[in-house]
């Protein structure tokens, strides 16, 4: 438990949160985060704070010349009635004058109004010399490193942030707090803040904690090195490192990696289905019967996979078209506008409260602003998707020399022109949703989930029985009636499968069943096949579906360009071994009867050239140790990045 900070004109203890299971992030071995700078710039170990200690040094000289004009009898100007103190008059100089630092910096953060001033006092509150909360009145003297801080707290306002210093990542403030609790490691103060911090070799575990938790997580990170700074490479030899925010997690927009390692289950939270949901509606009329009536339209994005499913229809006083369509799609986070008719924020209410009681709630991301009007979200979505079919499109001097392009360039002009079309023509409120969307996953550089045509798809569809809300939940078919959890639903006893791909297509399966008879007797037929038939090849399937890893998932980190090159490598491996394990054979010689499972049969060998291709083009021993200078096995098939590293090797030589 954390002590509280007294109210006393005295100093307060020292408020600290201690680990008794865990200690990523001591504060025995953190002096290297800010303190005085020991020479040695180019040690890793003091890397973080050479340029805060000479912007210290530079503090102090001002100080000193302050106090020089001070004794020359030179009047300060006037300033608010404070405490006074008891120390030599020396100390009053300095102390003024550190005050003076104080409220400027206080000045200039908060000038634009409370919403940021009440940041930078939330940050330091309860911590400050002399038991003063937040900045008024206080004496405290900021490092520039403190200084960095508070300007990235302003900057991302309702961001828990990890900032890199080191070979730490520290929390700073409330966000200090906050990871004590959740992370179980100490907290501690330290100069004007709180603190903690963790290993840099440890960030993604504690990340997906805080994510699971319900947070919104940024990473800061150095954008120079202590040896690149005193080598005069940097923005300033004397200034604090540069840093900048380079990653940004929620609950629904982080691509987790495709294998985690033993002790690295975030939860719940990270299972196959982790939706992002857009809500946007329009009062169906301003008469008082019709009040409580709505157009709604949703849009669905889940970022793991890249589906995206969307959709516009009316509902009435109880929302229980908006409910059906929550409860299918079992969102991780609801993306909504600053203000909502009072049913449907009671809906929204109710399911995040169902969420919490079964230990993974809902988070809520509100909008600083409306959403866009009909005409504005209209242009927004159609400069996105321009953009997409603008960069399918060759030139003509990608041309060939026929004046026509490739098959491969054709395809991609074809797709993007499919998609661009499919998203101009939606219904006029799922375009403002859409609209609404891209902004939010622009943020965390997964807006090109949207830029897959072959997953985006109507939620309501003539090929599928539409299960409203209370078939869900009275027939138990995703969670049972009584804690909400999966155990004991329909779902929970069909589920047999060995991937997460596979989860999500049963889940697929439950909840929109066929309603084409045709179709169904096509899947019936290749299930009871799977089921009797004991041939070779069914044995092959199992043990390819076994060791295999999850596919889909890491086929979108690859599309982010998030992926790891062990994920890019254990991935290609895994479709290169499927592309293998099945011949290239005519009908006849597939030992099935179904027509879907001879179909997927002969599908699965086409993919077996360009596959093996990009395997074999990466070296195996570098993907093991991680060094990624070298690995390519041939660098002669990429010449750009052999360009590349030449061009970064020859900088790094001259400074």
């Amino acid at each position: 438990m954390a002590a509280k900070a007294s109210s006393s004109s005295q100093r307060p203890k020292k408020k600290v949160v201690l680990s008794d299971s865990e200690n990523d992030g001591g504060g025995d071995d953190d002096d290297d985060a800010d303190g005085d700078f020991k020479g040695n710039k180019a040690s890793s170990s003091s890397e973080s704070e050479d340029g805060e200690a000479n912007m210290d040094e530079s503090d102090d000289e001002r100080t000193r010349k302050k106090d020089k004009s001070a004794k020359k009898g030179s009047k300060a100007p006037p300033a608010r009635k404070t405490t006074k103190s008891a120390a030599p008059a020396k100390g009053k100089g300095k102390a003024a004058a550190a005050e003076k630092d104080s409220e400027s910096l206080f000045a200039q953060f908060s000038s634009p109004g409370k919403k940021e001033s009440d940041i930078v006092r939330r940050i330091t509150v309860g911590v400050l010399p002399g038991g003063k909360a937040g900045l008024a009145g206080s004496n405290a003297k900021y490092t520039p490193l403190e200084k960095q801080v508070m300007q990235f707290k302003i900057k991302y306002p309702g961001v828990l942030l990890l900032i890199e210093v080191g070979y730490k990542f520290r929390f700073f403030g409330e966000d200090a707090e906050i990871a004590a609790k959740i992370l179980n490691v100490m907290a501690w103060e330290d100069k004007n803040f709180m603190t903690a911090s963790i290993p840099t070799h440890r960030l993604r575990v504690h990340v997906g904690r805080l994510v699971a938790a319900g947070y919104k997580v940024g990473v800061i990170t150095q954008a120079e090195t202590a040896a690149l700074k005193a080598a005069g490479a940097g923005s300033s030899k004397t200034g604090p490192f540069e840093r900048k925010l380079t990653a940004l997690y929620t609950k629904s927009t982080m691509v987790d990696d495709i294998e985690l390692e033993p002790g690295e289950d975030f939860g719940s939270t990270f299972s196959s289905t982790k939706c992002l949901m857009a809500i946007y509606e329009v009062a169906k009329s301003t008469r008082e019967e019709d009040q409580d009536k709505v157009t709604l339209a949703v849009v669905a994005v889940q970022p793991s996979t890249g589906d995206i499913v969307y959709d516009e229809f009316m509902d009435g006083r109880f929302r229980a078209e908006l409910e059906t369509r929550v409860l299918h799609l079992q969102p991780s986070e609801l993306l909504l506008p600053p203000e909502l008719s009072k049913p449907t924020e009671k809906l929204i209410s109710f399911v995040v409260s169902q969420s919490i009681a079964n230990g993974d709630e809902i988070r809520l991301e509100r909008t600083g602003r409306p959403f866009h009007s009909y005409d504005d979200a209209f242009t927004n979505v159609s400069k996105f998707y321009e953009g997409l079919l603008a960069k399918a499109t060759p030139s003509k001097a990608a041309s060939t020399s026929a004046g026509e392009t490739s098959s491969k360039t054709s395809l991609e002009t074809s797709v993007a022109a499919s998609l661009f079309g499919k998203a101009i023509s939606s219904p006029r409120l799922v375009i403002v949703a859409l609209s609404a969307m891209i902004d939010y996953l622009r943020e965390f550089a997964l807006d090109s989930a949207l830029q897959l045509t072959q997953n985006f798809s109507s939620f309501s569809s003539r090929h599928h029985m539409l299960l409203n809300g209370n078939t869900l939940s009275n027939l138990e078919i995703l969670c049972n009636d009584t804690d909400y959890t999966q155990k004991g639903s329909l779902l929970w006893v069909l589920d047999h499968t060995v991937t997460s791909f596979g989860k999500r297509t049963l889940k697929k399966w439950v909840t929109k069943p066929l309603v084409d008879a045709a179709e169904i007797t096509r899947r019936l037929e290749a299930v009871e096949e799977l089921r009797h038939n004991d041939s070779t090849w069914v044995k092959m399937m199992d043990a390819l579906l076994q060791g295999l890893p999850d596919l889909e998932r890491g086929l979108s980190r690859i599309h982010y360009k998030k992926s790891t090159a062990k994920e890019a490598y254990s991935v290609l491996g895994a479709l290169r071994n499927i592309s293998q394990s099945f011949p290239i054979v005519g009908r006849a010689e597939i030992p099935f009867k179904s027509d879907l499972i001879c179909e997927l049969i002969q599908v699965l060998p086409s993919i077996k050239e360009d596959v093996s291709l990009l395997y074999n083009a990466l070296s195996k021993k570098a993907v093991e140790e991680n060094k990624l200078e070298n690995l390519f096995a041939d660098s002669t098939l990429f010449p750009q990045v052999e360009q590349y590293k030449n061009v970064s090797l020859l900088s790094l030589q001259q400074h």
